[in-house]
Order: structure tokens, then C-alpha cells, then sequence
């Protein structure tokens, strides 16, 4: 839904949680925030590294070296692991990795670390629905309750009142 989505690489995750994590971008299509997978061949916004294989660590510390040495900037990484905990400043999501939980800790990284480009992007999906023409056809949308997170938020984050 978003004109840009959030690219995501991988390292060294297995390919049943590389399918989990598909379905989960293909379900973020109807979202604000969208994921598509991305290689390491340009840097991606956010990397998801498999914290419990050594050569994934490895890897992925070589490809930050490398981004470093070119003076590009480094992505936002986010380590999967099963039972460890890091003391770093990196995000961390345990396993199983399932749909919710990766769309989540990327929502969270998204807000964070790529928040004003976000919030442009939110801001021009907004404006866009506001100028479409009614359409007469399609059912009536529930409409967000005043004391509804969302709209707090966008209170809070976009000066917004109801009309």
C-alpha cells in the first residue's frame, strides 16, 4: 500500500522461516507499512540475521565492515535467536519466528529507526485517501473509535482531530 516498502535481507535464516517471513510481507501488502525481501547487494533498510549460526554472525559482521569501509550508512539489524539474549543495542526476536511476531519487531524497527521517512510515507497515504471520490458500491468501513490507540496516535503524531 505504501509507495516504497521497507526492504528486508537475510542472513542465515533457515528457508522455512524465510516462507513464514514471505507470507507475512505478502500479508503487509494491505497495510501502511509494507516488507519486501531484498539481497545484499544494495543495502537494505533493515537486516534480520540468524543469531544462534556462527557463520551467520560472521557473515553479517563482514557485509557491516564492508558498508563501513565504503562509507555507506548501515542498516538497522535485527537478531533471531532461540534461547540467547544480547546486551547490544540491536533489536531481538525470539523463535519460532511467526508472522505476527517478525511484522511486529519490523513495525517496531520501521518506527524507529526509518521513522521520519515513515511518517512521510503515512502522511502521503493519507492525503491519498482523503482526495479519492466516494465510492457508492463498496460497504461501509467501522469507523475508529475516539478512544482507539490509532486515533490517539494520529492526535498526538499528526496534530489530527476527527471531522
Amino acid at each position: 500500500m505504501s509507495d516504497t516498502p521497507v526492504t528486508v535481507a537475510v542472513i542465515g535464516i533457515p528457508p522455512q522461516e524465510e516462507k513464514r517471513l514471505q507470507a507475512a510481507f505478502k500479508h503487509s501488502e494491505t497495510r501502511a507499512t509494507t516488507y519486501k525481501f531484498a539481497d545484499l547487494d544494495s543495502p537494505p533498510d533493515i537486516l534480520m540475521v540468524n543469531a544462534d549460526e556462527p557463520e551467520a554472525l560472521v557473515k553479517w559482521r563482514q557485509y557491516r565492515d564492508n558498508l563501513e569501509r565504503n562509507e555507506i550508512a548501515i542498516p538497522s539489524s535485527v537478531l533471531v535467536s532461540q534461547n540467547r539474549e544480547f546486551q547490544t543495542k540491536h533489536y531481538q526476536v525470539r523463535r519460532p519466528l511467526i508472522a505476527s511476531r517478525a511484522i511486529s519487531i519490523l513495525d517496531q524497527v520501521s518506527s524507529n529507526e526509518l521513522g521520519a521517512s515513515m511518517m512521510w510515507r503515512f502522511s502521503r497515504i493519507q492525503q491519498h485517501r482523503r482526495q479519492r471520490r466516494p465510492n457508492h458500491h463498496r460497504k461501509p468501513q467501522a469507523r475508529v473509535a475516539p478512544h482507539s490507540w490509532l486515533t490517539i496516535a494520529c492526535r498526538y503524531v499528526f496534530n489530527w482531530t476527527r471531522p
